[in-house]
């Protein structure tokens, strides 16, 4: 492929940029958060719900290469072990946030998740290049969590490529 610059070159070949039609990652994993009227999942403005620990998604192996939030519009129900949820709406995800952080709760991305939504992007993909990250201590939090009940939960399909 031409490229315009070395720069661009030499950013293409370590992988920090893309064509934006260009796949986000070798791999997906869909995960899901059931939200819940207590316990760990349960709903709170300002409170911090953590992603389970996987297997599949540590820094060791992998590298985050694109996060996709699943709206209502887009899919409206999740099924998953605590039973079927509503997917949260593109007007609820206005007010959450997702939080990745490392082994040591450092904050190294806290993005709305609005902006994680493929549709609300005119279809065009969100990138990422995260390769240090805890799974377990990635959240999301609502700044208002009124609309956002224990029949709704969150699904993010996970794009990523193998170290």
């Amino acid at each position: 492929m031409l490229q315009v610059s070395p720069l661009v070159e030499k950013m293409t070949e370590q992988r920090w940029i893309r064509p934006t039609q260009g796949r986000q990652g070798e791999f997906v994993k869909s995960v899901f958060l059931p939200f819940t009227a207590t316990g760990v999942y349960s709903i709170g403005t300002g409170r911090s719900i953590y992603f389970q620990p996987d297997d599949t998604l540590t820094s060791d192996n992998v590298i985050i290469t694109g996060i996709e939030l699943v709206d209502f519009a887009t899919n409206e129900t999740i099924q998953s072990n605590q039973g079927s949820r509503v997917n949260i709406s593109a007007t609820e995800s206005t007010l959450g946030y997702f939080v990745l952080s490392n082994s040591a709760r450092e904050i190294y991305a806290q993005i709305p998740l609005n902006c994680l939504i493929l549709r609300l992007n005119g279809g065009r993909p969100t990138f990422t290049y995260f390769d240090d990250f805890s799974w377990e201590n990635c959240s999301i939090y609502f700044s208002s969590a009124g609309a956002v009940s224990s029949i709704n939960g969150a699904w993010f399909k996970v794009f990523y490529n193998k170290k």
